[in-house]
């Protein structure tokens, strides 16, 4: 008991995480009912899905789907508004250049922010280097940690590790 009521519906604020009660009674030939309660539970937003970025491909060579860590996860191709696809894409490497994608999560039926992963495509080298120049690193038939040296004789390509920057092979392209 206690309380003055009121005949306008509240309206529940989402402004906090929790559960709000609130009650309802009908009045009948001038005899209030009993009240009936009410729970208002305000779900958490989730957090954004844990990703990385920006993922980084030669040009042409065949990507795998994006992955994140997080619930219910849903993939868009936009940062706000369109539709969310449960199944994670596959993104193109034709083009050089960067796209973007945005994934969020669902938790207790509420979805959170979406998180940005960045797409770069690099587009192959130009061979046509000046004596003596070295570019590093550059994709050459989709390794990556490749070193162009362009000497007297031609074109030397030197594959390095990426960890030590030891020399793996060579080869000159006369």
């Amino acid at each position: 008991g206690g309380g003055t009521g009121s005949v306008t519906a509240p309206i529940p604020s989402t402004a906090t995480a929790g559960t709000t009660s609130y009650y309802v009674s009908q009045t009948i030939n001038g005899c209030e009912s009993p009240r009936a309660q009410i729970d208002v539970v305000v779900n958490a937003t989730p957090a954004l899905p844990v990703v990385t970025s920006p993922v980084t491909y030669c040009q042409n060579v065949t990507a795998v789907a994006l992955t994140a860590n997080g619930s219910n996860l849903l993939w868009y191709t936009v940062p706000t508004g369109g539709t969310g696809n449960a199944t994670a894409p596959i993104p193109s490497t034709a083009t050089a250049g960067t796209t973007s994608y945005y994934v969020s999560q669902t938790i207790n039926g509420c979805e959170g922010p979406r998180a940005q992963i960045d797409i770069v495509v690099d587009a192959p080298p130009d061979l046509s280097l000046a004596l003596g120049t070295t570019i590093d690193p550059v994709c050459i038939g989709g390794m990556s940690g490749v070193t162009v040296i362009n000497s007297e004789v031609g074109v030397t390509y030197q594959l390095r590790n990426n960890a030590d920057n030891s020399l793996i092979g060579t080869a000159l392209v006369g």
